[in-house]
């Protein structure tokens, strides 16, 4: 049987050097004119600016990226806030609430007859919730834009709340939440979240509680909701074959109607766990163990945060080459950083042996934290990286949600043409400096049997998690950096 244990908490890590924290600036409305690149640049992620402008429609900040000759279409409505727009009594509601309007057809489109002519012309329309943002997607073929775009403002303007799709949407929610402790990968990630965001905005997430979701009536969705609907809130991104006069004729005629508001942009005001370190464990009769251990990390924006993705993503490669490849200890370790104004790092690792496979963990963060990495090594990553990141901004919806995130995360969309510069003018010393600068005071989330992690304690070295870890596993704090 299993049961959700206590929270255990360590002793306070010495730190010499603390994480630096930053405002993030409001995504104000912006109405510079389009991106200019040139033939001469260096920089490759300018081309991907090609083509952008951003403007202001009928009140409603506009970014658009005309592709002339794609046959795709890509567009989606953002509303800003995510768990900023929550607290403790209403999470979930948000999450319910755009299901329901994406589901369930506007007052003189019946659901049924939506979900036809979506079909009909190959067009997609779907609600989507983040922890920083929320709002619903559109892709179809260039063709189609029209008529696929005017379902899609009919649906979010006049939406027809019907009460039986509702107790579908709640079911379906009620049955996610109950059956979180069964999905070992998510519940170690909550676990880990819970101890990091603990009093911060984000613990307020946008799936919400057994007990809120079950209770939610249609007037208090449709009230939810009729307020998330104002100019001042919403950003409206499409790539396509589709012109500016076009898309502020469509806006005018309709999403232009909506009410100003006077909605405020959060702050990411700095944000601390409850304790230095902390361990949440549920005990689980698994085959094998999962772990997670989070660390706040610098936000998109912040000088330190390419280099800080470049030393997650070199200390990625070389657990997957050590405790993977080489030692056969792990069949899925990893490392990253998230991409939000109240920023983290994670040590991501599965295992039968979990302390053994911890200790590889920290033995390469120490190495990289007292010694320069390699530069071929870096060389080899970063090129793999970019490599990547560039062949996953190829299709319309991927470049559409760049623009929206580099405008939501960033604070300005024109920063994601310097993008892949960043992360080439990173130094094995800037790898260095961030890694002994942030990694540090883990919260850990565990799930799988406590006597697998403690029963191997005797073969861990503790010099080599002495710098990382905490007493939860038996060693003296860290050195000071």
């Amino acid at each position: 049987m299993r049961a959700l244990y206590s929270v255990f908490l360590f002793a306070m890590l010495c730190a010499a050097c603390s994480p630096r924290h930053v405002t993030v600036k409001p995504c104000a409305e912006n109405t510079q004119p389009a991106a200019q690149t040139s033939a001469e640049t260096t920089d490759p992620g300018m081309t991907l600016l090609n083509g952008v402008e951003a403007f202001e429609a009928s009140g409603i900040q506009v970014i658009l990226k005309r592709t002339p000759g794609k046959p795709v279409t890509a567009a989606a409505l953002y509303i800003k806030g995510g768990s900023w727009n929550l607290d403790a009594t209403n999470a979930g509601v948000e999450s319910m609430a755009l299901d329901l309007v994406a589901s369930g057809g506007s007052v003189s489109l019946p659901r049924e007859e939506m979900k036809v002519a979506l079909n009909l012309m190959g067009t997609n329309f779907a609600a989507f919730t983040q922890r920083e943002y929320s709002g619903f997607a559109l892709k179809t073929i260039a063709k189609n834009w029209d008529a696929s775009f005017a379902i899609f403002e009919d649906v979010i303007l006049h939406p027809a709340f019907p009460t039986d799709e509702l107790e579908l949407e709640r079911t379906r929610q009620l049955e996610f939440l109950k059956g979180l402790t069964e999905d070992a990968d998510r519940f170690v990630m909550v676990l880990a979240q819970d101890l990091l965001f603990a009093g911060h905005a984000f613990a307020n997430r946008q799936w919400g509680t057994l007990e809120f979701v079950g209770s939610y009536s249609r007037e208090t969705l449709v009230d939810y909701f009729t307020s998330l609907l104002t100019k001042e809130r919403l950003l409206l991104v499409v790539v396509g074959d589709v012109t500016r006069e076009d898309l502020e004729a469509k806006v005018a005629g309709g999403l232009g109607g909506l009410p100003t508001g006077t909605y405020q942009a959060p702050v990411a005001a700095p944000f601390s766990p409850a304790q230095p370190h902390a361990l949440a464990a549920f005990e689980a009769d698994t085959p094998t163990s999962y772990l997670v251990a989070m660390f706040k990390a610098p936000a998109p924006g912040d000088v330190d945060y390419p280099a800080m993705l470049v030393a997650l993503e070199l200390l990625k490669m070389r657990l997957f080459e050590k405790i993977r490849t080489k030692l056969d200890l792990s069949y899925a370790v990893s490392a990253g950083l998230a991409e939000s104004p109240s920023n983290y790092g994670y040590l991501y690792l599965t295992s039968t042996y979990p302390s053994l496979a911890l200790n590889q963990i920290f033995d390469e963060v120490e190495t990289m934290q007292d010694w320069l990495v390699n530069g071929d090594d870096l060389d080899r990553m970063r090129n793999e990286y970019l490599t990547k990141s560039t062949m996953g901004l190829q299709s319309q919806t991927a470049q559409r949600e760049m623009l929206a995130r580099y405008e939501l995360l960033y604070g300005d969309w024109r920063l994601a043409g310097s993008s892949l510069s960043a992360v080439r003018a990173v130094t094995p010393a800037d790898v260095r400096r961030v890694m002994q600068t942030y990694v540090s005071n883990l919260q850990l989330g565990y799930y799988g049997a406590a006597s697998r992690l403690s029963e191997h304690l005797g073969q861990i070295d503790p010099a080599a998690a002495d710098r990382v870890f905490m007493e939860a596993l038996g060693f003296e704090g860290p050195k000071a950096h």
